[in-house]
């Protein structure tokens, strides 16, 4: 079978893996009692963001600065994307070292 018919056949529905979570700032459309069915959480954008920059902080400082090289602009700039466009104020605040990280003190 070639590569990519067994990523499709894959992706087409034969690995069914249950979410945990869906990622949206919709919250009129998806409140806790709708989810709790389902037993899926709802994040902000800010959370998951969070929540993964504690998980590797370095990891999450390379992939921005990959997003600023990519784009030809600054650490900086991006944080700012983060922060006005995806709203998400708690991880630009992370990364522009105005909120102590609780692991490292």
């Amino acid at each position: 079978m070639h590569p990519r018919s067994q990523g499709s056949a894959r992706f087409g529905g034969s690995d069914h893996r249950k979410a945990n979570a869906i990622l949206t700032l919709n919250r009129r459309d998806f409140p806790p009692e709708c989810l709790a069915q389902y037993e899926i959480d709802r994040l902000l954008p800010d959370e998951f963001l969070v929540n993964q920059y504690h998980l590797n902080p370095q990891a999450v400082l390379d992939k921005i600065d990959a997003q600023a090289a990519a784009i030809r602009e600054t650490r900086g700039a991006v944080i700012r994307r983060f922060r006005e466009r995806i709203l998400a104020p708690a991880f630009a605040d992370i990364l522009e070292g105005k909120e102590s990280d609780p692991k490292t003190g």
